[in-house]
């Protein structure tokens, strides 16, 4: 695998995992979350998932007092978003909140990390299951929402909470708006199919079970239009599930079935949740596999290629998904199989850090977002006096002609500016934003990209002198 970026020394790291099957995967995720600067209800709720469910005693992930820690902060802030009905706001505390996916995502790590001994406290876990409790006994109007009810149903259950007439009425309503069936192939038969399970009813989680098709969703429909639910997502989903409730049906897969989870991670296609569902279910997997003795890297190798062509071999660690550092000279990365019977070698490198090189041309996939620095005339400027304020004018927009929902701008300050706080709150422009953060070298903004173009405005005062580059 060839090494394309050149990253300075500070900060910079350079890890190679390989393993028979994709567990291997869960470093790099994790790191993608731990450094994810976004931290709303999801995204909280996405780096605490990992930390809870993966092995405690393997080679992967922070150690039990720093996850300990890590958790009980996520908690803690969780907590400043409950209102008094038990729902966590996305952003801070909401209200009317009804199959509100952020919810009960955010149960679902709470319920993850209760059952991995980690100190949840009582009252928000009480509450959060009344929320629950809630969205079981309403009525849903489209398929988004009879899928979180779904995922509500069997957290519930999962938590010991007999929901059976709640369960019952959810199949009913969707035979009845599918009586194709085709629901039985969604997350929401999945989750029904479990807490069938769960309730000592295998009649009806095997007739529903029995029409889901590992690595083969169905198309979306027009309207289901739910940025939660993904293919990684159900996929994974579908490996935790089985795992814990269906054993036996992971013998059947095989190891081209499970590049159905493989190929979104390799092509980099994953959301935040995205990432913590595949890790719950590459984890689950890899229990069952050691088990069965079908995880082990024997035979499995990496080195590196330096400059002049010659291949040093890599010192990795031991476990499922050995772990290796690689030189900063090196050029590519190599990985091979040395009388291995895994018909796959699974390989992830992570190569993060502070490019030497700026790029060379703006990034743009799906939204775009233009910059300009103006005075209070209008003109745009390059160059500010010591105390003098200017606009700082976001132009954001969808490039491909669609909506684009739950989007993170980071616009980041230039040396010498700080940002003029009230005029945050006293946007001029046309952004709808959900929530605003500013922080020392930057101002985030949280919103959704449509066709059409969209300003927000902003001030910033200078406040040093000099010449700076502007990010």
């Amino acid at each position: 695998m060839p090494l394309t970026r050149s990253l300075y020394p500070q900060y910079r790291k350079l890890k190679a995992t390989f393993s028979a099957i994709p567990l291997g995967f869960a470093r790099g995720l994790l790191a993608y979350l731990d450094d994810y600067p976004n931290l709303c209800t999801e995204q909280l709720s996405s780096q605490g998932i990992p930390l809870a469910v993966l092995d405690p005693d393997g080679d992967i992930g922070p150690t039990h007092a720093e996850r300990e820690k890590r958790i009980a902060r996520i908690i803690e802030i969780l907590a400043t978003r409950q209102n008094d009905q038990g729902a966590i706001g996305l952003w801070g505390m909401g209200s009317n909140l009804r199959f509100d996916f952020p919810s009960i995502y955010a149960i679902h790590f709470l319920t993850e990390a209760r059952e991995a001994g980690y100190a949840v406290p009582t009252d928000l876990f009480d509450r959060s299951i009344g929320h629950l409790k809630q969205i079981a006994s309403d009525t849903p109007s489209n398929s988004v929402e009879a899928r979180n009810q779904a995922y509500a149903i069997y957290l519930l259950t999962r938590n010991r909470i007999v929901a059976t007439n709640e369960l019952n009425r959810l199949c009913e309503w969707l035979d009845k708006r599918d009586p194709s069936l085709v629901w039985h192939n969604d997350l929401a038969g999945l989750y029904c199919a479990a807490s069938y399970s769960m309730l000592q009813d295998p009649k009806d989680a095997s007739r529903i079970l029995s029409g889901f098709r590992f690595g083969h969703p169905e198309k979306k429909k027009v309207g289901d239009d739910d940025d939660f639910y993904t293919d990684l997502g159900r996929d994974a989903q579908y490996l935790a599930l089985a795992s814990r409730h269906f054993p036996e049906r992971l013998s059947a897969l095989s190891s081209d079935d499970l590049m159905a989870v493989a190929r979104p991670i390799m092509a980099g296609a994953y959301t935040t949740h995205g990432a913590a569902y595949a890790v719950l279910g590459l984890q689950a997997y890899a229990s069952f596999a050691d088990k069965n003795h079908q995880g082990e890297p024997a035979g499995l190798a990496a080195s590196e290629r330096l400059p002049d062509g010659t291949l040093r071999p890599l010192v990795a660690g031991h476990g499922t998904a050995p772990q290796a550092t690689f030189s900063g000279e090196a050029k590519a990365i190599r990985f091979e199989k040395k009388g291995s019977r895994t018909p796959f070698l699974f390989y992830q490198v992570i190569s993060s850090g502070f490019d030497q090189g700026l790029p060379e041309k703006p990034l743009t996939q799906g939204i775009e977002v233009q910059r300009e620095y103006r005075d209070r005339s209008g003109k745009v400027i390059q160059s500010a006096r010591l105390g003098e304020e200017c606009n700082v004018v976001l132009r954001i927009r969808s490039i491909d002609g669609r909506y684009h929902g739950n989007i993170a701008i980071l616009d980041l300050l230039p040396g010498g500016f700080e940002v003029v706080g009230d005029s945050l709150r006293a946007n001029n422009g046309s952004f709808g934003y959900e929530s605003i953060d500013v922080r020392e070298d930057r101002v985030v903004l949280y919103g959704s990209a449509y066709p059409q173009v969209h300003e927000f405005v902003y001030r910033i005062k200078a406040t040093n002198q000099g010449r700076y580059q502007v990010p």
